[in-house]
């Protein structure tokens, strides 16, 4: 922590201070605090810490931090995908707490495969195909037919076609998306 100088102001050794603690996620009243029991007023002491907090250069210094954290993140990430043997397998259960979850899999950053984790919801027995048939609402579907593609948006804005949707697309795709849950 910078020297004892002049009480009347903060010289640039305690605005740095200031600033780094600000940078480093500290709380301002602590920094206040710290202020008061090195000599400095209250006031003085506010006004520094809310300057410092609300000063553009430590708002663009919060910005590069965030960038380089996730360029860290990115680089760390790089580098286990690269020490990765492919020994990792992904872990499946049928049942598992909140606590478990949380613990074992999500605060370690692992993946998890639920199987079977729908088979209570009242949605799975309740919405049949022939219910959803029946309540089917006509819609209106953009698509796009096969047409050359422009160098630009790798698109051709003629080959959108608006097409009716009915119970017909439901006959087809609903007994595809229910052996798909199944599994």
């Amino acid at each position: 922590m910078p020297g004892n100088t002049d009480r009347q102001f903060l010289d640039a050794s305690w605005k740095r201070w200031i600033a780094e603690n600000v940078l480093k996620g500290n709380s301002p009243e602590e920094l206040i605090t710290i202020l008061i029991q090195n000599g400095f007023s209250e006031n003085l002491a506010r006004l520094e810490v809310g300057t410092a907090c609300e000063h553009p250069y430590v708002d663009a210094a919060r910005s590069v931090a965030r960038q380089l954290a996730k360029r860290d993140w990115l680089l760390n990430t790089i580098r286990e995908l690269r020490d990765f043997d492919g020994s990792f397998t992904i872990a499946e259960r049928a049942e598992i707490t909140t606590a478990e979850f949380k613990a074992q899999f999500y605060e370690a950053n692992r993946p998890l495969i639920l199987r079977g984790f729908l088979t209570r919801w009242p949605a799975v027995q309740t919405w049949t195909p022939e219910l959803l048939k029946e309540r089917a609402v006509i819609f209106r579907l953009k698509c796009r037919r096969a047409a050359p593609a422009t160098p630009i948006l790798n698109c051709n804005p003629s080959s959108i076609a608006s097409r009716t949707v009915s119970q017909n697309l439901l006959t087809i795709v609903l007994p595809i998306q229910f052996r798909m849950t199944s599994i």
